[in-house]
């Protein structure tokens, strides 16, 4: 136990906070959001939708400023508002970072792409089970 506290007071970016007998509290210091900038005049709020999916206002962006999404990166994250398309690239840590191609204040969907096969696989399936059922009440009637 004194070994493992030992070694989580070594990580920099914890602070600890309070210990109630065995147990000890650390608290990030300096946190992000899971939507951040370098470029400290943009401003981004950002609106949780599902799992996959987040709706993001940035104002006062510059081109070329980097929106950092805080979650491992995987390349098949998706920033689009219909004027442009960006794909995630690996920034910071290995997290997502979307390159913002133009100035000024706009909204972006966020999304991960292979969703829409998933939902689309829903679909298919709740119609197979659908067809199924009616198949099968039907049959049973002869």
């Amino acid at each position: 136990y004194k070994k493992t506290v030992l070694a989580i007071e070594q990580i920099p970016w914890l602070k600890k906070v309070h210990t109630f007998g065995k147990i000890v509290i650390y608290e990030v210091k300096n946190p992000k959001d899971h939507f951040w900038s370098l470029n400290r005049g943009m401003t981004i709020d950002y609106q949780f939708v599902k799992p996959t999916q987040y709706i993001v206002t940035v104002k006062n962006a510059k081109r070329g400023d980097v929106l950092v999404f805080a979650e491992s990166f995987d390349p098949n994250w998706l920033a689009s508002n219909g004027a442009f398309s960006i794909k995630s690239t690996r920034v910071e840590k290995n997290l997502n970072g979307f390159v913002l191609p133009k100035d000024g204040s706009y909204t972006v969907k966020v999304f991960y792409q292979p969703q829409k096969l998933v939902n689309m696989g829903l679909i298919i399936s709740g119609i197979t089970f659908v067809g199924i059922f009616f198949y099968l009440i039907r049959f049973k009637k002869r």
